[in-house]
């Protein structure tokens, strides 16, 4: 809710967990980051973009994939139904693409 608050300045109300994202990068098996991932359809406020970065709303239909994090395109539509998951990721050093990824659902 604060990450979203400093970024957007909406307030989220009524979130939904959807599980843990493990990332592991440059093809070690040392766990670089821990996500977890929660959505939201109600909050209060009128979008802005900050020095975070600029707020835009996409059609589902036409997220930008190819401007997006490698992973995104393996379990942003299961975020977007509802589902609950855990997953990990693990990143080629080289190129930053996924090598090899688990998504378990919950």
């Amino acid at each position: 809710m604060r990450e979203v608050l400093e970024e957007t300045r909406l307030k989220l109300k009524h979130l939904l967990s959807h599980g843990t994202i493990l990332y592991f990068m440059g093809g070690k098996k040392k766990l670089h980051t821990r996500v977890h991932l929660f959505s939201s359809t109600d909050f209060i406020g009128n979008p802005r973009s900050t020095s975070e970065g600029e707020v835009k709303w996409f059609a589902i239909e036409n997220l930008p994939f190819h401007k997006m994090w490698d992973d995104d395109r393996y379990w942003i539509n299961a975020m977007l139904v509802g589902s609950r998951f855990d997953a990990k990721f693990y990143f080629d050093a080289n190129t930053s693409r996924v090598t090899r990824y688990e998504i378990i659902s919950r």
